[in-house]
């Protein structure tokens, strides 16, 4: 095995939700017994897999958008391989970095 991640490199559209992953994310928020600190705030799906660990009808775990391997991997596959998918982006960052490209 090289132990290269045989789902890089992405494109976009490659590994999609499906409808029960929504579904999964909305069970596992009504069941948080935290739900309310999370109020307000931008949430992701796949943030909500990574905390309650549930994974998608076919099996697959999603990276979220902040995931610096989803990033990184998209353009430069081979080092998308390597990165952690642990590693996030803060919010913050990708708002001031699009509200300062718009």
């Amino acid at each position: 095995s090289s132990g290269i991640n045989a789902e890089w490199p992405l494109r976009p559209g490659d590994n999609g939700e499906t409808v029960e992953y929504a579904g999964r994310a909305i069970v596992a928020l009504m069941n948080d017994p935290n739900l309310m600190q999370k109020s307000g705030k931008t949430i992701t799906t796949a943030d909500l897999g990574s905390e309650f660990g549930f994974k998608d009808a076919d099996g697959r775990t999603h990276h979220s958008l902040r995931c610096l391997k989803t990033g990184i991997g998209m353009r430069y596959p081979w080092l998308g391989a390597v990165i952690p998918s642990f590693i996030k982006i803060p919010w913050s960052w990708i708002v001031a970095a699009a509200h300062h490209y718009y």
